[in-house]
Protein backbone atom coordinates (compact mmCIF):
# COMPACT_ATOMS: atom_id res chain seq x y z
CA UNK A 1 0.00 0.00 0.00
CA UNK A 2 1.84 3.20 -1.73
CA UNK A 3 -0.04 6.51 -2.34
CA UNK A 4 3.33 7.04 -4.52
CA UNK A 5 2.25 5.45 -8.15
CA UNK A 6 6.17 5.23 -9.19
CA UNK A 7 7.05 4.41 -5.85
CA UNK A 8 4.43 1.50 -5.61
CA UNK A 9 5.54 0.65 -8.72
CA UNK A 10 9.15 0.33 -8.45
CA UNK A 11 8.54 -1.46 -5.14
CA UNK A 12 6.42 -3.98 -7.20
CA UNK A 13 8.97 -4.40 -9.90
CA UNK A 14 11.85 -5.29 -6.98
CA UNK A 15 9.73 -8.11 -5.36
CA UNK A 16 8.79 -9.77 -8.23
CA UNK A 17 12.69 -9.44 -9.93
CA UNK A 18 13.48 -11.76 -6.49
CA UNK A 19 11.73 -14.88 -7.62
CA UNK A 20 8.97 -16.81 -5.91
CA UNK A 21 7.14 -14.04 -5.07
CA UNK A 22 3.81 -13.31 -6.32
CA UNK A 23 2.46 -9.56 -6.13
CA UNK A 24 -1.27 -10.24 -6.08
CA UNK A 25 -2.09 -6.99 -6.08
CA UNK A 26 -1.36 -3.15 -5.07
CA UNK A 27 -2.94 -0.28 -3.87
CA UNK A 28 -2.44 3.09 -3.65
CA UNK A 29 -4.93 3.81 -0.16
CA UNK A 30 -5.63 2.33 3.03
CA UNK A 31 -9.12 1.97 2.40
CA UNK A 32 -8.65 0.10 -1.27
CA UNK A 33 -6.34 -2.42 0.59
CA UNK A 34 -8.62 -3.43 3.21
CA UNK A 35 -11.28 -3.94 0.70
CA UNK A 36 -9.05 -6.10 -1.60
CA UNK A 37 -7.83 -7.96 1.68
CA UNK A 38 -11.59 -9.16 2.69
CA UNK A 39 -12.50 -10.10 -1.17
CA UNK A 40 -8.77 -11.94 -1.42
CA UNK A 41 -6.57 -12.16 1.81
CA UNK A 42 -3.03 -12.00 1.79
CA UNK A 43 -0.23 -14.12 2.92
CA UNK A 44 1.91 -10.56 3.82
CA UNK A 45 1.39 -7.11 3.04
CA UNK A 46 4.01 -3.98 3.00
CA UNK A 47 2.26 -0.70 3.65
CA UNK A 48 3.68 3.38 3.85
CA UNK A 49 2.78 4.67 7.05
CA UNK A 50 2.61 8.10 6.18
CA UNK A 51 -0.31 7.61 3.79
CA UNK A 52 -2.06 11.16 2.52
CA UNK A 53 -6.07 11.57 3.86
Amino acid sequence: VEDNARLRQAMKAGLEGLGGVAVTYDCDSGEDALARCLEQPPDAILMDVQLAG
